[in-house]
Formats: structure tokens, sequence, C-alpha cells
């Protein structure tokens, strides 16, 4: 008697079938780079600011009023009055350089608008009132640490120990020099602050130039 059944076929590995789970050992499945750090706000300082406004002004009054007590009279003779005219006129000019600045503190100081530094995963912005607006990328900012620190081990040492330089790279400006100077803290503090954003970039700078 012939079966009529046929034999049943091995069958084939079907396209579906999920992928196995276990990445290449070669594979980071986690990068501290790729992390989403949350918005970081500071406040400026309008205490400092106004303080500014009151030093400058003063050194600006004081400038201009001892430009004007040595301002020449007519009854020079011609060399001694073009020397008083030179040095009066150098000592009121920096004078009214420094009352300009001290106008501009001011401004800062009572500005009605929000002032402050807002630090994300991309980008630092400065809203300065009166100073106007910067925004600074990331991706054009090397970090400078003393000693040429490498991520990990600044990683591991404590937050206010390392003071980093942030050099914008088109402008070659000195950033953290203008957070410590708007913001009013001290070094070691806002170093402490922005360390996550700062060993963000470090570790993308290392993996740019590995």
């Amino acid at each position: 008697m012939v079966n009529s059944q046929t034999a049943r076929q091995p069958s084939k590995p079907s396209d579906r079938q999920p992928q196995s789970s276990i990445a290449p050992p070669n594979t980071n499945l986690s990068s501290d780079s790729d992390k989403i750090l949350p918005s970081l706000v500071i406040p400026l300082d309008r205490v400092q600011a106004f303080v500014r406004f009151v030093w400058r002004g003063t050194v600006g009054a004081g400038c201009i009023w001892l430009g004007r007590s040595i301002w020449p009279g007519p009854d020079y003779q011609t060399i001694v009055y073009l020397s008083f005219l030179i040095c009066a006129f150098s000592i009121a000019l920096a004078g009214l350089i420094f009352v300009l600045a001290a106008v501009r503190w001011l401004a800062l100081a009572l500005w009605p608008g929000a002032t402050r530094i807002n630090m994300t995963n991309e980008r630092i912005d400065l809203n300065t009132g009166a100073f106007g607006h910067d925004s600074f990328a990331w991706s054009d900012i090397d970090v400078e640490l003393e000693g040429s620190l490498e991520a990990d081990i600044y990683e591991s040492l404590p937050a206010e120990s390392i003071v980093p330089t942030l050099r914008h790279r088109p402008t070659d400006h000195n950033v953290f020099g203008s957070l410590q100077t708007y913001s009013g803290r001290p070094a070691e503090d806002l170093a402490a602050q922005i360390k996550p954003f700062v060993l963000q970039r470090l570790r993308v700078q290392e993996a740019a130039q590995a």
C-alpha cells in the first residue's frame, strides 16, 4: 500500500526570527556624550553689577575732574600748553570710557527683562540685558584643563578642584570668563556647577581625537 502522505520537509529558518540581543564586544551601548543633561539656568548677579557701576562711575568721574583741573590756560607757553592739554585730554577721555562702562552696568542691574545664563546640551546662551545676547555652541568650544587631564581623571576629581578654560574656537573668546563675570560666582563654585556639561564636551573631544 502506497502512503499518500509526503515526507515533511525540514522547516527553513524564518526571516522574522529575533536577532541576537548580544552586542559585539566593541560596541558601546551607552555613551556619556549622548546623555541629555537637564537645562541649567544661572541668574546674573545684579548686586555685583551695581557694585561695578559704582566703582567704575567713581573712577570715571574722578578722572574727568582731574583732567578738567589740569586743563591749561591760554597764558602758558606753547610747548607747556600742548603737554598739559594732551595729558588732561587723555585723563578725561579715560574717565569718559569708565563712565560709559558704568552706565551699562547700571542698566544691567536695573534691566526689566530676564537676565540669565542658560546652558543646554547644544549651547550656552547669555542674556545679559544692556550687554546684549551671546550664544556659543558646544561644538565650537574647546575644553582645556590644567595638566591636560583626561575625562576619566577629571570625572574622579572633586567638582570644584579644577577650573576649566572654555575657548570659543571661532572667536578665541574665553567663555568661562564671561560666565564668571556675569554670574558673579567664585570660579570654583561655577566650575562645580557646570562640570557635567564640561565633562560631556571633553568626552566628545577625546572621541574625535581618537
